[in-house]
């Protein structure tokens, strides 16, 4: 590097250190990357999700973005993303697992202008007439066995018994 050594402390020769061209070179570069990501700021957040439930396919939604259930879409839900319901009547129990933050909430939300029903109720599609010899009445009265099972999530239903038969009275108020 052209510089002459020195005589040290009790006659030691002492040379300069040599210079690393590495290490000078990176240096002014690390210092410009970090001017340039001061100045363009914390990384942006990812993108929130909409997520669609709705029992038949839409078109012009991207299929991977359609669930058949909420379930389905609360399961897939992340901080900040939108659960947006269809039309239609869902018979299902919702668990959310996921939490949102309080910037970036997880919404569960109808769609605009539809008629959405989140029933944990079962459809009951067998009744039959009713059949009591000593009931007048009893061309209008239906019923329908269901079963329950005794217990569900660790509660205690309803018992499957005769006392516990579903029984409708298919009169007209009119």
């Amino acid at each position: 590097t052209g510089v002459p050594p020195v005589a040290g402390p009790k006659g030691r020769i002492l040379t300069p250190p040599r210079k690393d061209p590495m290490r000078h070179a990176l240096l002014p570069r690390l210092a410009a990357a970090a001017i340039v990501l001061a100045l363009l700021g914390p990384p942006p957040q990812t993108q929130a999700a909409l997520l669609h439930v709705t029992p038949t396919p839409l078109t012009g939604i991207n299929a991977n973005a359609q669930h058949r259930t909420i379930q389905s879409a609360a399961d897939a839900a992340e901080a900040g993303d939108t659960v947006r319901i269809h039309a239609g009547t869902y018979r299902e129990s919702v668990t959310v697992t996921r939490s949102g933050t309080a910037d970036a909430p997880i919404v569960f939300e109808a769609a605009p202008g539809e008629h959405v029903v989140v029933t944990g109720g079962d459809r009951i599609t067998d009744w039959q007439p009713h059949t009591d010899p000593t009931d007048a009445d009893d061309a209008n009265v239906y019923v329908a066995d269901f079963r329950l099972e005794p217990f569900e999530n660790g509660k205690l239903t309803h018992p499957n018994d005769e006392r516990h038969r579903l029984v409708a009275d298919a009169k007209s108020s009119s």
